[in-house]
């Protein structure tokens, strides 16, 4: 058992760290904005362009933020647009995303996933921090922010 928790960990950090990343200076062309959603063409994720508003919310209810067919990113969706480069937040190209409402700045800070950390009993999950495009994982009571996926 624990042999197979290592390996999904392994296989999670693995696909954190090779998976692409847009950047907040994503190329032109990349993300195609209509009807306050963004796709990105690399990835064929379709994502809300605000993120939900009323947060921060513990990981729980985190998961009742995004209404079908909208779901909550994997860790590694929502890596594909942080920017590690970035050097002040928010880590998060502001030109295509926005904050709780529409025009608004995006938010740095950490935002759920619904990735579950698996080595650790207490039900940690991984988030993302759009300060830093940093992933870790924490204590689901914590709280975070929520961007939805399709």
């Amino acid at each position: 058992m624990k042999r197979s928790l290592g390996l999904s960990f392994a296989m999670v950090l693995a696909s954190i760290a090779l998976d692409p990343v847009a950047g907040a200076d994503a190329p032109p062309g990349r993300y195609a904005i209509a009807n306050g959603t963004v796709k990105d063409l690399e990835t064929g994720l379709v994502w809300d362009q605000t993120e939900q508003p009323g947060g921060p919310w513990t990981f729980v209810d985190a998961q009742d933020q995004c209404v079908a067919p909208w779901r909550m990113p994997s860790v590694q969706e929502l890596r594909t647009i942080s920017d590690l480069t970035e050097t002040k937040p928010p880590a998060i190209d502001g030109a295509a995303f926005y904050g709780p409402t529409p025009g608004s700045a995006p938010s740095g800070g950490w935002f759920w996933t619904s990735t579950v950390y698996l080595l650790e009993a207490k039900g940690y999950s991984f988030y993302v921090s759009f300060d830093d495009g940093q992933v870790s994982a924490d204590d689901p009571t914590q709280p975070g922010s929520v961007r939805c996926v399709q």
